[in-house]
């Protein structure tokens, strides 16, 4: 059975057949470009992370905080086209939203930790009276990303279809926070 290598013991491998410090140097650029490109991290010109699925991509507010998940986009007025808020949670399960004090309808998806679109709501709308409504998955999630009411239907995403979402730094800050 062939043993699979972790980040540290792979760098060691690598940096251990250079031949001089030129080539250790010309590595770790090749290997930090590499990392770059496949971490699934991108970055708009703004700085912010984005959720990508194949070529699209959408800035992404990234909550963890107890607080902050609780609040969401609530007292809002909108929401950009491309922009969303990722939720990131300490655990995967049926992580139930509603629409309470928010101004304008929403695209729901809610992510497993692989990254992969498990259930989607789309268009609903901003609750107007008490009991407000919610809207729960029907498989466990760790992530939920809210968009602009829409975009899922112009973009073309459905269940099933992997996202590449903030790096793992990102993904598990709700462990740390």
């Amino acid at each position: 059975m062939k043993r699979k290598l972790c980040h540290p013991e792979l760098l060691f491998v690598i940096l251990s057949e250079a031949k001089d410090l030129k080539e250790i140097l010309r590595l770790c650029l090749r290997m930090t470009v590499m990392y770059i490109f496949f971490s699934g991290i991108c970055y708009a010109g703004t700085g912010s992370p984005q959720v990508c699925h194949l070529a699209n991509c959408v800035g992404v507010e990234v909550v963890s905080k107890p607080e902050d998940l609780q609040r969401g986009l609530m007292y809002r007025k909108g929401l950009e086209q491309d922009r969303g808020m990722f939720f990131v949670f300490t655990y995967d399960d049926r992580h139930p939203f509603w629409m309470k004090n928010m101004t304008f309808d929403l695209d729901m998806v809610w992510i497993s930790q692989a990254g992969r679109i498990v259930f989607i709501g789309q268009n609903i709308p901003a609750c107007k009276t008490d009991p407000c409504p919610v809207y729960t998955p029907n498989q466990p999630c760790r992530y939920v990303l809210e968009l602009s009411r829409g975009y899922i239907a112009s973009h073309g995403w459905k269940v099933g279809d992997d996202l590449t979402i903030p790096s793992s730094d990102l993904k598990n800050i709700g462990q740390h926070g």
